[in-house]
């Protein structure tokens, strides 16, 4: 209301109002004011909602909005109000499942497993005038929420089955219906006669059932060839994929991911493998990545197991963008807001078009280009007169019949146009001359959609032939025309200086790089293959202090003994070789093997009498006491005979402990409950350490698991991060004030 009144008071003749801008003609206030209107109405439609907005939102919209009851859709309004349920907490029963929303904000793109596994139908608001729905109407949030939902559901909607361990080909069939039809048999006891078992034990077979849309035919046979499968465009990079993983004993899980495998990977993996294909899938959630990563764990048992994976056709990559900028874009906010919503009557006619908005009150395009003959005739968008009198001389003296006259004025002073007709009438030709007034007047930067890309192609061509502009960058596929394909993206990046652009590349590479390394590091841990030593002392000291005390105070000679292993010495080759820290050395029982007469041919790798082995083969044993050699064979072990190896050991007790009495090796086998309660770690015999090791590790791999996931997310979220930056200096181009042309399935919502 302020503002109104301020408007008008300083477009009144004389002003009310003391304001700088007074001080311009009337008609640039008039255009202030007009813009000024634009900016503050979001703002108002965001904090100061009318009381009908908000008695619309609160209302669970079971009633039809206002119509014409003239409207010829009144059966099917009817329709949909008696068949409508309200979504996420606005429905009487509650959300359908977990991820069942109201606000599409709170919606996650990709389904998630109680969404996969629900029985219950999605939420799918009807986009005709009138429907029912739980936002105001000929609102532009309402709009959103409409192309949001309908938009993910098509894309989830269709769907490949494949049996994973096993043939694989498929057939179309609903994806929803797919995981919905394989889980009810997998929920089945696992001798009941079903389709899935069925083609299982059959090694192939053709998978049908009805569904509530249509009947899932899904191919699985022995004869399936790999690379025919990839050739016909299957498991394509981007593709959205349901892996079901079923473990005996416990329900199945529904996990979804990406494909990241190149077409070429896949190919060669074909051709490898006749009836296996070998691919890459990024997966949503890191539950699954982590389950994978303990399934590799050497210390799991082997789990019986059974996988199927579930392809969507469709390239969710190229719609991601768009669902994102429709969850994620402000409704108030959104280009052409005022000309979008569904409107109750259904009368587009009393809308008033705005000028475009770089057109301010002085501007004018000079149509001289327009004419065979040059000549100078100015176009002022907000001049009514100016306008009628370009009408006027275009369908007199252009090359423009009247059609294409009326055409070209209404885009020219409209930020909104609407250009249609049959073929042959010019539309064409129009768009063309539109963009050559456009790029003579300086106006741009220009981008042009095309819904294939030959239209797109011949469009350039036009442009390229009459000379309008060379300033042109190509987004999409290759270009079957020589001409066309200089001026793609690739080419284009390749003829820009690359000094500065190569050391910001470099920059964004290595911290890639790194963020990959740390997820290596972390999956070493998940595995256990790497970070075990400092994962077990740490777990050690926390839950068994006992045990952790008596393991890194061990008696004084088990000490030496591994003191020793640390270095090697050649003077001394019967030593324990060495270990990277005191659990290995305990694990390993070095401190047995020392106190254990073995013979060379009985003595396992790494042992004292294979470490004599080896530093007399290499030349390094300086003639210890007691090894004999073949004198036939350079190459033979050496052996440390009983005798020898007992004053050996008696000598390096009498030097370590004052004693020459040789301890006992122990034999005890002991159970795990009594190996916990006795913290004397060094009196366990190997079997006993042994059972002692497996049970600690196992444990301490099952209490991280509670905090790897968020790690894991961490690790992702970093990786993600990174990449996309390092991406994006790749694709990016440093000077572009030109036309952008690309086809409509290249294209993404900014």
């Amino acid at each position: 209301r302020w503002l109104e009144k301020w408007g008008n008071r300083i477009c009144s003749s004389p002003h009310r109002f003391s304001d700088s801008i007074v001080n311009l003609p009337v008609e640039q206030r008039q255009h202030a004011l007009v813009q000024l209107k634009k900016s503050v109405k979001p703002l108002v439609d965001l904090v100061l909602p009318s009381a009908e907005n908000t008695r619309q939102a609160q209302d669970n919209s079971r009633r039809l909005t206002r119509m014409d009851p003239a409207n010829k859709q009144k059966g099917l309004l009817l329709q949909l109000q008696i068949m409508y349920e309200a979504p996420g907490e606005l429905r009487e029963g509650g959300p359908r499942h977990q991820n069942d929303h109201a606000s599409i904000q709170d919606i996650r793109i990709v389904p998630s497993h109680s969404e996969l596994v629900s029985t219950a139908h999605s939420y799918l608001p009807g986009n005709v005038t009138g429907a029912p729905h739980h936002l105001p109407s000929e609102s532009m949030e309402r709009l959103l929420d409409i192309q949001f939902r309908l938009l993910r559901e098509e894309l989830m909607y269709v769907g490949y089955v494949y049996c994973l361990d096993s043939s694989d080909t498929s057939n179309s069939a609903p994806i929803r219906n797919s995981v919905g039809a394989i889980l009810d048999d997998l929920s089945k006891p696992p001798n009941a006669q079903t389709q899935l078992n069925d083609l299982v034990e059959q090694n192939g077979g053709m998978y049908e059932t009805d569904q509530d849309r249509d009947s899932i035919r899904s191919a699985c046979t022995p004869t399936s060839n790999s690379d025919r499968c990839v050739k016909r465009k299957r498991l394509m990079m981007g593709g959205l994929v349901a892996l079901i993983w079923k473990t005996n004993g416990a329900s199945p899980r529904v996990y979804l991911g990406v494909i990241t495998s190149f077409f070429d990977d896949l190919l060669e993996s074909a051709k490898q493998h006749e009836n296996r294909v070998k691919i890459r899938v990024s997966f949503f959630d890191a539950e699954v990545e982590l389950r994978i990563l303990r399934r590799l764990q050497k210390s799991r048992k082997e789990e019986r197991e059974t996988k199927f994976l579930v392809e969507s056709p469709g390239m969710f990559e190229a719609v991601r963008p768009f669902l994102e900028t429709l969850k994620a874009k402000e409704p108030t906010s959104f280009p052409f807001s005022d000309y979008l919503p569904l409107f109750d009557s259904g009368d587009l006619s009393g809308i008033e078009v705005a000028p475009p908005a770089y057109a301010h009150p002085h501007f004018d395009f000079n149509l001289r280009m327009l004419f065979d003959e040059p000549r100078d005739l100015y176009l002022r968008p907000h001049d009514a007169y100016s306008v009628a009198r370009a009408r006027t001389i275009l369908k007199r003296e252009s090359r423009l019949d009247d059609t294409q006259a009326e055409a070209m004025v209404d885009a020219l002073t409209s930020e909104v146009s609407l250009i249609q007709g049959p073929p042959g009438t010019g539309k064409s030709f129009t768009g063309i001359e539109i963009l050559r007034v456009l790029i003579a007047n300086k106006i741009g930067p220009i981008l042009l959609i095309a819904l294939t890309n030959h239209a797109l192609d011949h469009i350039i061509v036009k442009v390229l032939e009459k000379n309008i502009t060379q300033q042109i960058v190509r987004l999409g596929s290759r270009s079957a025309d020589a001409t066309v394909a200089e001026l793609s993206l690739d080419n284009i990046v390749k003829s820009i200086s690359r000094t500065h652009k190569d050391r910001a590349q470099g920059k964004a590479f290595a911290a890639m790089k790194r963020t990959e390394e740390a997820m290596e590091a972390f999956m070493d841990e998940v595995v256990g293959e790497k970070s075990r030593p400092a994962q077990f002392e740490t777990y050690l000291s926390s839950h068994y202090p006992l045990h952790d005390e008596e393991l890194h105070h061990p008696p004084f000679w088990i000490q030496e003994l591994f003191d020793e292993s640390q270095y090697q010495d050649d003077e001394r080759p019967d030593r324990p070789t060495q270990s990277k820290s005191l659990v290995d050395f305990w694990r390993e029982g070095s401190d047995l093997t020392f106190i254990t007469y073995t013979t060379p041919e009985a003595a396992p790798e790494g042992s004292p009498a294979q470490a004599v082995g080896r530093s007399r083969r290499r030349g390094r044993n300086r003639g210890a006491a007691g090894l004999v050699t073949s004198t036939n064979d350079a190459n033979a072990t050496p052996i440390l005979d009983r005798t020898t190896w007992r004053t050996d050991r008696e000598t390096f007790f009498e030097e370590t402990c004052g004693s020459r009495a040789i301890p006992p090796s122990p034999t005890t086998n002991r159970s795990i409950n009594q190996l916990l309660q006795d913290p004397m770690i060094w009196n366990m015999s190997k079997a006993e350490r042994d059972r002692l090791n497996a049970y600690l590790n196992q444990a301490m791999l099952e209490a991280a698991w509670q905090e790897q996931p968020a790690e894991f997310e961490r690790l992702k979220q970093r990786h993600h991060e990174a990449t996309v930056e390092w991406k994006e200096i790749q694709e990016k181009v440093w000077s572009s004030p030109i036309p952008w042309c690309v086809t409509r399935k290249n294209a993404k919502v900014s």
